[in-house]
């Protein structure tokens, strides 16, 4: 049998808007800097990043107006 189908789910005719674009390229470069950062060993939440503290605060938040409900 071929694999000549394979991918074929993946190819779009219709053009992107430029939101789709920017939104993808976004998320591309986010993805490339957690890599690079855990390849350096550095752990955002471990040193206490604003981005660690954001969501430390947030999870709180949840489970304090959870636990009196």
């Amino acid at each position: 049998m071929s694999d000549d189908w394979k991918g074929l789910h993946l190819i779009k005719s219709k053009p992107k808007t430029s939101d789709e674009r920017r939104s993808e390229n976004n998320s591309l470069v986010s993805r490339m800097g957690h890599k690079r950062r855990t390849a350096q060993g550095c752990n955002m939440s471990a040193v206490k990043g604003p981005w660690a503290e954001t969501i430390q605060r947030w999870q709180l938040r949840g489970k304090i107006e959870r636990g009196q409900g």
